[in-house]
């Protein structure tokens, strides 16, 4: 398979983010979901998929440290955290495992959580607003990906770094960072291999209607065989405009001269 880039975009990406955080970035949701209990003063849970035929209701459980979805349950933030309302956006950050192949999972900003009730999307549960960052566990070259879910127009997608071939029960970092204008990004690293890539856009226009931020993955249940975990999730806001998502772009740019010469 050939690579991009040599060099985990992890490594550099970690350290930008990490010192504007340093720099006075606010927490404002962190959950490790280590007491197996659903902390209802962060988080909300949508289990209803009656509205989607071939689809059974979905099953969330906080268990064994993290947070295990099955078959296309949504869990959402209690109260809305617009992006726009700081500087230079929001980061989200945390580990995700596909314990079942050929799942979707993803992370929704901007949403009222309304679900499309037409076309095939309606099979899927999916949401009918925001903006949503995906992976697909489809076993070989999966790439983050970042799609206008109802209400927003994006810019063309830039994606650099590794095409990503992960195993069942691999632990993926994700880092996500949502400055509207000022850059979309979605930077996902297997911890095994050390392979990364980034999938960066922007919004070029439209309004939000919410702006809850929803987890969940996207196949049905069928007899417990479609479940993703999540771990390890951390909202924080980005104090100047644009800070980590420039960071990010400016390591990654780093590595290529490296690699160049």
């Amino acid at each position: 398979m050939k690579k991009i880039l040599k060099t985990p975009i992890s490594s550099v990406l970690a350290l930008s983010f990490l010192a504007v955080v340093q720099a006075g970035a606010a927490v404002l949701i962190q959950d490790d979901f280590n007491d197996n209990s659903l902390n209802s003063s962060i988080w909300t849970v949508d289990t209803d998929n009656s509205a989607h035929t071939r689809a059974l209701d979905g099953v969330i459980s906080e268990v064994n440290g993290q947070m295990e979805f099955n078959g296309r349950p949504r869990l959402l933030t209690t109260t809305a955290i617009n992006p726009d309302d700081y500087a230079g956006g929001i980061m989200i950050t945390g580990q995700i495992e596909f314990a079942s192949p050929d799942d979707v999972f993803q992370i929704v900003t901007r949403t009222d959580n309304t679900k499309v009730t037409s076309g095939p999307a309606r099979f899927y549960a999916e949401l009918a607003t925001g903006v949503s960052f995906s992976l697909n566990a489809n076993g070989t070259s999966s790439v983050p990906t970042i799609v206008n879910r109802g209400g927003f127009t994006l810019d063309a997608l830039v994606t650099t770094g590794d095409a990503l071939d992960f195993d069942t029960n691999s632990i993926l970092d994700f880092v996500i960072i949502d400055n509207g204008a000022g850059g979309l990004s979605f930077t996902v690293t297997d911890q095994g291999s050390g392979d990364s890539a980034t999938t960066t856009t922007s919004i070029t226009g439209g309004t939000a209607v919410g702006n809850l931020i929803a987890f969940y993955n996207r196949e049905s249940q069928i007899a417990d065989t479609m479940l993703s975990n999540l771990d390890n999730v951390t909202i924080s806001s980005v104090p100047e405009p644009s800070s980590a998502f420039l960071l990010g772009l400016s390591g990654v740019a780093l590595m290529i001269r490296r690699r160049r010469g």
